[in-house]
């Protein structure tokens, strides 16, 4: 395989795996809003509690007790944890 193959190999899985990171977050933000229930968005190394009132393609809004209305672009957004159902497999 050639040096140019590699990257574009490389690329391209690499932004699959992107792909999929921001699918199963855009997933548990949209659950959460669904849901009403809280959850803790990382941001640039800050955990800010709060609960999610819309999701975009480009921005997350939600609202948190000791910041009021928080605007975070989806991108700049490293993770976030809540206690949400998520997908429930059959028994």
């Amino acid at each position: 395989m050639n040096p140019r193959h590699l990257i574009a190999l490389a690329s391209a899985i690499s932004f699959a795996t992107l792909a999929q990171g921001d699918d199963a977050l855009r997933s548990l933000l949209e659950e959460a809003r669904a849901s009403g229930k809280g959850v803790n968005l990382y941001v640039n190394g800050q955990t800010i509690p709060a609960l999610v009132i819309s999701v975009d393609e480009r921005y997350v809004v939600a609202r948190s007790q000791a910041l009021g209305q928080i605007v975070v672009r989806f991108d700049c957004l490293d993770g976030a944890a809540g206690f949400v159902a998520g997908d429930k497999k059959a028994q």
